[in-house]
Parts: C-alpha cells; sequence; structure tokens
C-alpha cells in the first residue's frame, strides 16, 4: 500500500533548485521524506541525477547504513514494477560506491585522496579517547614541566590566578578545555591570535564577554519581570481580601523597577549599573487575619526571589563600572595573552604525539579537510556532486557547516534537514545556532520563488494528540530563543498527523 504523504512531505520530497532548509519535528517521517527526495532526485524524468552525484551527511555510521539500506530497497521496489529500467539498475549499481556517509567519514575519504597535500601518510589509523587522552596528558605534562622550568613571571602570574591551591591540575583542565573547543572552529590560530591582542573598546559591552554577561543579566531579569507580572495580573483580578489587595501597590511597584532594570540592560553596562545602585526592596505588607496565608507566603517568595536576582546580577555581573572593569581587563590581557601561548603549544606538543604514531583524531580529520577545501580540490569536489544532502543539521558545529559550503555544488543545490528541539550533543560542541540563524534568515517556502528557503514538518504520526498536547503546553512555557534556542511558537508546535482510536489521557511522570 503506497504511503500518503502530507502536502509539506511533498515540498520538502520535490523542491529543486537552490538551499532549502527543513525544520522535521520528532516523528515526522524525516527519514522517510529524506530517502524519497534522493529517489526523486535518482528517478527524476526530465534530469535523473546519479546517486554518485549525491552527497549525504548523516550523523552517525548506523544512520548512513540505514539510509543506504533503505533506498536500496525503494529502488528494488520501483524496480520491481519496472524491470526492464535501465537507471534504476544503474543506480542500484552504483549504489555500494554513493557516498552516504559521516561528516567524518567524507574529511577521512578525502585525505586518503589527496594524503600527499595534508603531510600525512594514507595509511593514518584512528585510535580510541583511551590512547588519545593519553596523548593528551603526556603533552600536557611536557608542556607544564617546561613551562614550570623555565619559570617565565608571565607564567607564574597566570599560575597565581588559575591554581589557587590545587597545584597546576586547575591549568592544565583549562588548558585542556579551551583546546578542545576551538577545535570546533574553523581557524583556531586567528582565534587565538584576536584573543590574544585583546579589545580596543572602552565599553564592556562592546567585548565578546561583556556582552555575555549583560545577556544572562537580561535573561535573569526578563525571569524576575515575568514572575512579578504573574502575580500583578492574578492580584489584579483575584484578590478577595483586604490583606491581599494589599499586596497590589508593592508588586506593582517591584514590577515597575524590574522593568526598569530589563530597560537599563539594553542601553548598556554603565545605565543598568545604575539602576542596580538604586535598587531597593519595597516593604511587604503584614498578613492580617482574614487573608489567605499561602498567597501571602507566594507573594513574599516571588518577591523575595526577585530580590534575589537583582542582588546577585549586582554582585557577580554588572559589578564595577564600566571604566574599572576595562582597567580590569588590561591588567588581565597578558594573562589572556599567555594562556593563548600554552594553549598553542600544547597543540604542537600533541600533534607531535599523534604524527609519531601515524594517528589523527576526529577534530584532525576537519582541519584537515577543511585545509584540502581552501585548495582547487574544493571545486574539483562540488563539480562533482548535483545535490548536497545533510541529516541532523541541528548537531552542526562551525567547522563541519565551513566544510558544508565549500563542498556545495555549483548549482547550489542543498537540503538541510533537523529539529533544532532535539539538538542534545552541545557537550560535543554542537552548534544548533547556526541551524536557528539559517532557518530565521531564510525566506518561507511558499513566500520564495527560489533561492534559500525554509519548510516546517510538524506534523507527528507517532504519538497521541493527547501526548502531544501535553508536550506543547509543556514546551511553549520552558522553550524561548534564549532557554532552548528557539520560541516555541505555533509554528514549532508538534500537531497529531496520525488518528487513534479511543481516549487515553497523557501522563507525565517526573523522574
Amino acid at each position: 500500500m503506497p504511503i500518503s504523504f502530507t502536502e509539506q512531505q511533498r515540498k520538502a520530497m520535490e523542491s529543486r533548485g537552490g538551499r532549502l532548509i527543513v525544520s522535521a519535528a520528532a516523528g515526522s517521517g524525516k527519514t522517510a521524506v529524506l530517502v524519497q527526495r534522493v529517489i526523486g532526485l535518482l528517478c527524476d524524468e526530465a534530469y535523473p541525477r546519479g546517486i554518485d552525484r549525491l552527497l549525504v551527511v548523516t550523523f552517525t555510521n548506523a544512520a548512513a547504513s540505514e539510509m543506504r539500506a533503505k533506498i536500496a530497497s525503494a529502488l528494488l521496489e520501483r524496480l520491481a514494477d519496472d524491470p526492464q529500467n535501465a537507471n534504476l539498475k544503474r543506480q542500484l549499481a552504483l549504489l555500494p560506491q554513493a557516498r552516504i556517509q559521516t561528516v567524518h567519514s567524507f574529511c577521512m575519504d578525502l585525505i586518503r585522496t589527496h594524503a600527499p597535500l595534508c603531510d600525512v601518510s594514507s595509511d593514518f589509523m584512528l585510535s580510541d579517547e583511551t590512547e588519545y587522552d593519553l596523548l593528551k596528558e603526556a603533552a600536557m605534562d611536557e608542556l607544564l614541566e617546561r613551562r614550570c622550568a623555565e619559570a617565565s613571571p608571565a607564567f607564574e602570574r597566570l599560575c597565581d590566578a588559575i591554581c589557587e591551591e590545587r597545584g597546576d591540575g586547575r591549568l592544565a583542565e583549562v588548558v585542556l578545555d579551551m583546546y578542545e573547543r576551538l577545535r570546533s572552529h574553523p581557524d583556531p590560530d586567528a582565534w587565538l591570535t584576536r584573543a590574544a591582542e585583546g579589545d580596543d573598546t572602552a565599553e564592556p559591552g562592546d567585548t565578546p564577554w561583556g556582552a555575555y554577561l549583560l545577556r544572562n543579566a537580561a535573561n535573569m531579569l526578563q525571569y524576575a519581570l515575568a514572575r512579578v507580572s504573574e502575580r500583578c495580573t492574578w492580584l489584579a483580578d483575584g484578590a478577595r481580601t483586604e490583606s491581599e489587595r494589599k499586596w497590589i501597590p508593592v508588586m506593582d511597584e517591584v514590577r515597575q523597577r524590574l522593568a526598569a532594570l530589563r530597560t537599563a540592560a539594553d542601553e548598556g553596562w554603565d545605565a543598568l549599573r545604575t539602576q542596580l545602585g538604586a535598587w531597593s526592596n519595597p516593604r511587604a505588607p503584614r498578613a492580617a487575619k482574614d487573608g489567605d496565608r499561602a498567597e501571602h507566603e507566594l507573594c513574599l517568595a516571588v518577591k523575595a526571589r526577585a530580590n534575589d536576582i537583582v542582588k546577585t546580577i549586582r554582585a557577580d555581573l554588572i559589578c564595577a563600572p564600566a571604566e574599572r572593569v576595562m582597567e580590569e581587563a588590561a591588567r588581565a590581557q597578558p594573562l589572556v595573552r599567555e594562556l593563548c601561548a600554552l594553549v598553542r603549544e600544547f597543540g604542537v606538543l600533541y600533534g607531535a604525539e599523534k604524527k609519531r604514531r601515524n594517528l589523527l583524531d576526529f577534530s584532525d580529520l576537519e582541519h584537515l579537510a577543511l585545509a584540502l577545501l581552501r585548495t582547487p580540490v574544493a571545486q574539483e569536489v562540488a563539480s562533482s556532486l548535483d545535490e548536497l544532502l545533510v541529516d541532523e543539521y541541528q548537531d552542526t558545529n562551525e567547522i563541519q557547516d565551513t566544510i558544508f559550503a565549500a563542498v556545495t555544488p555549483p548549482n547550489g543545490s542543498v537540503f538541510l534537514v533537523g529539529d533544532v528541539k532535539q539538538s542534545i550533543y552541545k557537550f560535543r560542541l554542537a552548534e544548533p545556532e547556526i541551524f536557528v540563524r539559517k532557518y530565521l534568515a531564510w525566506r518561507d517556502y511558499d513566500e520564495a520563488d527560489g533561492g534559500d528557503r525554509r519548510l516546517a514538518l510538524n506534523r507527528n504520526f507517532r504519538s497521541r494528540g493527547e501526548v502531544l498536547s501535553l508536550c506543547n503546553f509543556l514546551f511553549s512555557r520552558l522553550m524561548t530563543r534564549e532557554f532552548g534556542d528557539i520560541d516555541y511558537t505555533d509554528d514549532e508546535a508538534l500537531y497529531c498527523g496520525a488518528s487513534y482510536p479511543g481516549a487515553c489521557p497523557a501522563e507525565f511522570h517526573v523522574v
């Protein structure tokens, strides 16, 4: 029995030309759509693409194997209906050589093919995390022993600032963490150079770290303002006793003061600092005998929480005037320079340990491949493709996205599919913000005539409506642009795509 696809699924399968990013919610038939898109490209009556001219990037090797098997099954099904179809036979013959693979497998193949250009042996090996960890430990020991022996003033000041009473173990942690995070960047050396040079600015908000602190402060204030505003609304509509009505002007005053702080956070560092200095917590009314004690305690708790948030911002985030903060930053810049130098030296030593053993790690694969793709090799690879398809795009990092851009076919045909709500690999340095930026910047499918377009698959065929309603209720209150990378609006909500007999109330268990 043939599968019945929705209109949105058909758009995802049948669109041609330009770049398309698809937000495919859980249970929306993403894999089936991806397989059918590939089949549609292979069997296009006007212009059938060869499967050897597609690059399909999956997140895991298992997903690549599953995709290959599903494509084979779909081709065999069509061939059974049309046994003499030469194109189908050709596609099946080419399938074992098809580039359906993870980004690391793609990078590995590219490096082995062009090993002399990379200054590596074509028979290089990958190892396991245990061996890599041992090599990192050896490189770190060598680095710190050498630096301790040199005992430069800059190194000693950095140790004093970071290590406290824990020895050099804390410094090793910081260097290694910084090194690992930078490996997801397309050009770590350039980043280190910029960081070592510092910022020529007089305003903390114009620096990456200052903007981060202001953004955190704004988010905390927005949270406090929302909670207090909820209380204000409830009191205005539902206060039943004189005791409860006494809370109305108090909570409204807290709300106004928080709103002033939130506005100041958008105006800049010193504007917020000034407002924080003027903050005072209004006196709470006394609980009356006729009042609802629980409601009184709730108002006290909301008011106290708002006050704690403001005090935390004042003490830990925006804790000094801009001029003094920038003076402190200037004094710390030599320490930043020394830290950047240590990270760079560690990379050299760790690289030498791997080279001695003819090993590469996964980030080496990405960086060596990107180096190749900054040569005419990029044009060679891109011209061999008719379309690039990337699955689980929400778990891409910056260097991987740069690789995808370098191998984009000359016709610009790119298909990206994922779901930022399912991004769980930030600990592996995935950057769901890459998906979000493109999705928000590209035009809606029905409004764009070619070019960069976006499409949402939000019908769930896996769960009952009761389950989806519960999910929508929870996520609409939890997920925002700041917390969860997206605003959980009607466009992001899950809609029932299948019907199930009978009623079945959803259960929610907190573990």
